[in-house]
C-alpha cells in the first residue's frame, strides 16, 4: 500500500510539472500570437482577425481531447504520436 501511495504521489507531481510547463509556454505564445494578428491587420480587420484567432483557440481546445480520445483507441502512447507529428508538420 506504501509502495501504490509512493507512486501516485510521484505521478502526481508529474502531472503538477508537467501542466505547469505547460501553463508557461501557452503564457508565452498567446500574447506574441495576439500581438501578431495585430500588427500584421489593418485597423478595419482588426476585430476579425482577433477573433479568429480566439475561435481557432477555442476549436482546438474542443476539438483537441477528442482527438486524443479516438487515438487513444490504438493505444495510450497513440495519442502522443499523433501530437508530436501534428507539431513537427507544423514547424516544418
Amino acid at each position: 500500500a506504501l509502495r501504490a501511495a509512493v507512486t501516485a504521489t510521484a505521478a502526481m507531481w508529474l502531472l503538477v510539472a508537467s501542466r505547469s510547463l505547460f501553463a508557461v509556454g501557452a503564457g508565452a505564445v498567446t500574447p506574441g500570437a495576439m500581438a501578431m494578428a495585430a500588427d500584421l491587420s489593418s485597423r478595419d480587420n482588426r476585430l476579425k482577425a482577433m477573433s479568429l484567432l480566439a475561435a481557432a483557440v477555442s476549436t482546438g481546445a474542443i476539438l483537441g481531447p477528442a482527438a486524443s480520445a479516438l487515438f487513444a483507441g490504438l493505444g495510450l502512447a497513440a495519442p502522443f504520436y499523433v501530437i508530436a507529428a501534428c507539431g513537427l508538420a507544423t514547424v516544418i
